[in-house]
């Protein structure tokens, strides 16, 4: 973990300091809609995972949403019929707004929101019967190795036999920072962890040009700045913000539709089956 840095601190402070929620647990350097439309993408992508499943039918899986936030997953698994959402957040700010739009909800699902820290050691026994677990831009925030392990067991230990590990991340050769609140790992780390071949994921890249790229190299790292002036007048200009959020929305879809072979620029979907 970054000398000085405090997790806890950082993320208490940056859950309540925006007006937009999407801001609030997306990139902190883009405008809403632009935000708004890399989450989209997420929905897409998990989408095609799941429509190999039976006729899309959920309605038999237990989804636990680790690190949930504000809800931003809730409405897909809500709209794919899910039988059980858990959502699991540590944030008060989080929770409040997690029970009030559960609440809320007249969708037939039983829905439960839990204030828990998923980087503690937790008994096996508060779930033991999941067919989903996800962690939707979560573990690469758990800067800290050993709270990274033990959110990472505690998940896989709550799936049944063929259930889904489902999470993003930046699949790299070896770890690395890119700031002090995230930290990229290879899947020869989770690999080891869960008992797993790094050939027993599948990779589902997300992003090439909605999200600055990620990359340990210096000089990659100084392609970035390309990013630069956009996201500076998405945050300013609505108008700009909402019709550069279609732009890379749509480019993005069309590059991964059209070269299936092409890799992220930042963060994966990646799931294992266990």
């Amino acid at each position: 973990m970054p000398a000085g840095f405090n997790e806890l601190s950082y993320w208490k402070t940056r859950l309540k300091g925006d007006t937009s929620i999407y801001r609030m647990v997306g990139h902190r350097a883009l405008g809403k809609h632009w935000n708004r439309a890399i989450y989209h993408r997420r929905y897409d992508v998990l989408a095609a995972f799941f429509s190999k499943f039976s006729g899309s039918d959920l309605s038999g899986m237990k989804v636990v949403d680790c690190g949930a936030g504000f809800g931003l997953f809730w409405p897909f698994w809500r709209q794919h019929g899910v039988g059980e959402y858990s959502a699991l957040e540590l944030s008060p700010e989080g929770i409040r707004w997690l029970q009030k739009e559960l609440a809320a909800c007249e969708a037939k699902q039983k829905k439960s929101a839990i204030q828990i820290n998923v980087a503690d050691p937790i008994n096996k026994s508060i779930f033991s019967d999941r067919t989903i677990v996800t962690f939707m831009d979560v573990l690469y925030h758990i800067v800290d190795d050993e709270d990274f392990s033990h959110a990472l067991l505690n998940a896989w230990n709550w799936l049944k036999p063929g259930g889904y590990l489902i999470f993003t991340d930046c699949p790299c050769k070896q770890d690395f920072y890119s700031g002090n609140h995230v930290h990229f790992r290879p899947l020869s780390a989770y690999a080891r962890l869960i008992g797993k071949k790094e050939s027993d994921f599948q990779v589902f890249p997300l992003f090439y040009l909605s999200v600055p790229l990620e990359s340990s190299a210096t000089a990659m790292r100084f392609l970035r700045l390309f990013w630069g002036p956009a996201a500076f007048l998405s945050k300013r200009f609505n108008l700009f913000d909402k019709f550069l959020s279609k732009v890379v929305y749509r480019l993005d879809t069309f590059l991964f539709k059209t070269f299936p072979n092409l890799h992220s620029s930042s963060s994966s979907l990646i799931a294992v089956r266990k």
